[in-house]
């Protein structure tokens, strides 16, 4: 994923890792592998916090993250997210759509 400059500074890609691993952890994945640039220290410092190795090869660096397994608070995180997000597209819509007419 990447976040438009416009939007960096704000937490969002901490977030959307964040959601990444969950939902990987949730689906049994026991593995996940990123890269990113040598010279995206941001990317880097965000796979970091959530204890990535990194490995620097060719121009670019590899990350390495291993989720721990699924647990009851984990999926409930998850489909609370889940519906939250949903609830605020149906309230952005329907604002967009009384704006339309």
């Amino acid at each position: 994923f990447s976040v438009e400059p416009g939007y960096q500074g704000r937490g969002i890609a901490t977030e959307l890792m964040g959601r990444v691993i969950r939902s990987a952890r949730n689906r049994g994945v026991r593995h996940l592998i990123m890269t990113c640039l040598a010279d995206n220290a941001k990317m880097q410092a965000v796979a970091r916090h959530y204890d990535a190795e990194l490995r620097f090869e060719y121009g670019e660096v590899i990350g390495e993250v291993l989720p721990d397994h699924a647990s009851a608070s984990s999926l409930l995180a998850e489909a609370l997210e889940d519906r939250i997000d949903y609830l605020m597209a149906v309230l952005v819509i329907g604002t967009r759509t009384a704006k339309a007419a």
